[in-house]
């Protein structure tokens, strides 16, 4: 409720830029909102480490990941470099993650945009940037304008688990479902391509039909339960705006 009740106060405070975001990006200022809601909680958290330590740590200490965090650590001192920062004074997340978008320095660099017109790109204290940048990551992953995003489906007969996919596109039509025994709670007029997921709520398998933006959600975090939680956020974001 707290999450709802933060996003609706946001989208009104910021509806002209979230508008404008919409109209250029295609993303749909519910789905902005509610990621800065689940990174940051519209700007009140947005990490305790500093940044410097927390990749260093990572890229030395977690043999696992080590490719990855230092190449991060290499774009967290290009990014420093360029935006004219001390690398040692900027905070994070444990992993290394800057702003309310929580944006990596690797995308820091390749998707934030001056949103605000201030010829300086600041995620950490500029919500227009914010919403600018969240904008432009989700159309550059993939973002189709207009279309959905998920929706609960009803299950017939036995064949439903050859139209489960953990792919990072869907592979099937709604046709493809149909004959599958997958029905989606809303009626699409287009015949989308879109995969069929089962999440676990208490222990009760609760199946979806998910569309290519459900994926460009899971560009922003690889977890169906992150990318679920933005959508379902946003829908009562949504509602409770309207």
């Amino acid at each position: 409720d707290r999450k709802v009740k933060g996003g609706i106060a946001f989208w009104k405070k910021y509806k002209k830029d979230l508008v404008r975001a919409h109209k250029k990006y295609g993303v749909p200022i519910e789905v902005i909102v509610a990621t800065i809601g689940v990174e940051s909680a519209y700007g009140q958290n947005t990490g305790k480490y500093r940044v410097i330590d927390s990749l260093t740590n990572l890229a030395f200490n977690y043999p696992r990941r080590e490719k990855f965090f230092k190449s991060e650590l290499k774009e967290y001192l290009l990014l420093t470099k360029e935006m004219k920062l001390d690398p040692l004074e900027l905070m994070g997340s444990y992993a290394g993650a800057i702003g309310q978008p929580q944006f990596m320095p690797s995308s820091y660099r390749r998707y934030a945009v001056d949103f605000s017109g201030k010829h300086y790109i600041d995620l950490v204290h500029n919500e227009v940037d914010v919403i600018g940048s969240i904008g432009n990551f989700y159309n550059r992953h993939g973002w189709h304008r207009g279309d959905p995003i998920a929706s609960p489906a009803g299950i017939s007969g036995n064949q439903f688990y050859k139209a489960m996919s953990s792919s990072r596109h869907p592979k099937l039509t709604l046709s493809d479902l149909q004959h599958y025994g997958v029905i989606p709670e809303k009626h699409y007029f287009n015949n989308y391509k879109a995969n069929l997921i089962s999440l676990k709520i208490n222990k009760i398998d609760n199946f979806w039909v998910t569309f290519d933006n459900f994926y460009a959600i899971k560009r922003y975090n690889p977890s169906t339960y992150y990318a679920m939680a933005i959508f379902q956020l946003s829908q009562k974001i949504k509602k409770g705006y309207e």
